[in-house]
């Protein structure tokens, strides 16, 4: 098990490549609340979309070189619990009559999702305990024991991550994936690719390199395989006609109901497009993972690429007005920067300024630092003047005290040059 998670590993990568850009990266102040529950497509849209909580704060060490944002992002973003469920095969009115697993897992995933890590940690123990009673008691059969010890290790190593503790949630990982393969998932499953780009990530701040990019490489290689086999499927298939003409009468009459067969098809189709949407949602994020990988480690030319990529299908999925696609944009910026690209860097950072001021999103100091910053190496100095006083007006009103330190500094070099220049 051990060199197969070696071989398929993977959260994503934020570097601190260049000072006046990636100096500074990106956290959710909503995110540490875990989603324990699997996020349908519109939902985890939803939650790109609440993205307004994001405020820029320095690099702190080495391994905040990938972003705290990113990592609790992928621990909340909870794929693998719809994928993995934990119905423990109850029926309703046995769930209400105080199932001691389903009761002691709830009272953790409560304490998870109000960041009360410690309680939670005792409870989700408390839930193992319970589990190998119930098995050892025969009131569970091993199918529904091994179900709910994989979803309490995944949510385990989800707060592990958080955290900061990237060795505890390795091996919580590992053993998370352990339990999908025994419980019949195939090695590219959506459930196992979304693990690997974790497990490669904390591979990555652990400067295990190789791991993580032979991991990031295979997640890219299996959803791309997974994309081009859905394609492929899509043209080979008719909608059935009962589909087709059920669905368009009951959006004449929005009362009137799906015949049992047309809704088991209609159902079905639906599924099937949720899948294909997860697909592509993982694709994005190991894109991006593998392109902040290669930014810190100075592989430019062939991050740009695969930001692009990822940029890309931010934009099919989520939309351009929401909070991953700028930080995206920022990153596509700060390698543009690094390779002295300042054109394009100027007009990716444009772009995420048009996106955040529509989302009057609290970024936009920060984007507007860093345009800044550009003008400046590039010696367009009343730009860059009046970009980072930009950038100081909007992080005062909104409080944002590291952007408006960034703007200072900024301007504060802009008289420097200039007075050098007199």
């Amino acid at each position: 098990m051990a060199a197969l998670c070696a071989r398929i590993s993977g959260t994503v990568a934020r570097s601190p490549l260049h000072r006046s850009i990636s100096g500074f990266q990106v956290i959710s102040k909503q995110s540490g609340k875990p989603f324990q529950q699997r996020l349908t497509w519109s939902q985890l849209k939803h939650m790109h979309n609440q993205s307004e909580s994001k405020v820029a704060v320095p690099l702190q060490s080495k391994r905040s070189r990938f972003s705290r944002h990113w990592l609790v992002m992928m621990a909340t973003a909870g794929f693998s619990q719809g994928f993995l469920g934990i119905n423990l095969g109850k029926k309703e009115d046995e769930k209400k009559g105080g199932d001691p697993l389903l009761r002691v897992y709830a009272e953790a995933k409560h304490a998870h999702m109000t960041q009360d890590f410690n309680k939670a940690e005792i409870r989700y123990h408390d839930a193992l305990k319970v589990a190998d009673e119930m098995l050892k008691l025969k009131k569970i059969n091993f199918k529904t024991y091994l179900g709910a010890r994989t979803n309490i290790f995944d949510s385990l190593a989800d707060m592990a991550l958080v955290r900061g503790d990237l060795e505890k949630a390795e091996a919580l990982y590992k053993e998370t994936m352990k339990g999908c393969l025994q419980q019949g998932l195939e090695i590219d499953s959506n459930a196992i690719i979304e693990l690997s780009i974790k497990l490669s990530s904390i591979y990555a701040m652990l400067d295990r390199a190789a791991e993580a990019e032979q991991g990031l490489q295979f997640c890219i290689k299996s959803q791309d395989a997974k994309m081009s086999a859905e394609e492929k499927n899509k043209e080979a298939f008719k909608v059935p006609d009962i589909i087709t003409e059920a669905v368009a009468s009951q959006e004449a009459d929005p009362d009137k109901l799906l015949s049992e067969d047309a809704a088991t098809l209609a159902q079905a189709e639906q599924d099937e497009e949720e899948k294909k949407r997860d697909t592509q949602a993982l694709l994005g994020m190991a894109l991006e993972t593998y392109g902040r990988f290669l930014m810190g480690q100075r592989r430019l030319g062939e991050a740009v690429p695969l930001l692009e990529r990822a940029l890309d299908v931010a934009e099919t999925v989520l939309g351009t007005d929401n909070g991953q696609y700028i930080i995206l944009l920022n990153d596509l910026a700060s390698a543009q920067i690094l390779m002295r690209n300042w054109d394009q860097a100027t007009k990716t950072l444009n772009k995420a300024i048009e996106s955040a001021t529509k989302m009057k999103s609290s970024q936009l100091p920060a984007l507007y630092c860093n345009l800044g910053a550009v003008f400046l190496r590039t010696s367009k100095l009343d730009q860059a003047k009046e970009t980072c006083l930009k950038a100081q007006d909007l992080a005062n009103k909104n409080k944002n005290t590291t952007a408006f330190s960034m703007s200072q500094k900024c301007l504060e070099k802009i008289q420097q040059v200039k007075k050098g220049a007199a």
